[in-house]
């Protein structure tokens, strides 16, 4: 429908330019010049458009898993790592590494990272209760399981 108006919209306005001027010529040379501009122009504003839509779903998708993240650690997250990490038999050469405080700095926060991917972890089932981990699986497997059907974290590493 809006295609209809804007073509009629346009034949009306070379159709005035036509009656007014008497000159065919001129009409028809401005009006195949701007025909041939138009594919430049489909192509630049696709383009255009493309590239704003996509960054802003991409936004829109990453402030979705940020949510999703966020209810992850309020909900089982801390508990899990505090209840998981009973587990490690080495995990004293970890808490120097994790102090975490609020003068941490992004350096700290780099050099524990770094810490924790070249550790090398010893795991034990003997170092914790596996009773209370059942447990604790068992009250929140229904909020865990409802986090696997989100599709925002499929797409997101």
């Amino acid at each position: 429908m809006i295609g209809l108006i804007l073509v009629l919209a346009s034949s009306s306005i070379y159709y005035t330019q036509f009656v007014l001027f008497h000159n065919p010529r001129d009409t028809f040379f401005y009006l195949l010049q701007d025909l041939a501009f138009v594919p430049l122009q489909v192509f630049i504003v696709t383009l255009v458009l493309e590239r704003i839509l996509s960054a802003r779903e991409k936004r829109e998708i990453l402030r979705k898993t940020s949510v999703v993240i966020s209810a992850f650690y309020s909900e089982v997250g801390t508990e899990a790592i505090s209840t998981l990490s009973s587990y490690i038999k080495n995990i004293q050469s970890l808490r120097g590494v994790l102090n975490i405080n609020a003068h941490w700095t992004e350096n700290g926060f780099k050099a524990a990272v770094k810490s924790l991917s070249s550790f090398e972890y010893q795991i034990s089932s003997e170092n914790g209760d596996l009773r209370l981990l059942k447990e604790f699986l068992a009250e929140k497997k229904s909020f865990m399981l409802s986090l696997f059907e989100n599709t925002n974290l499929l797409e997101h590493d």
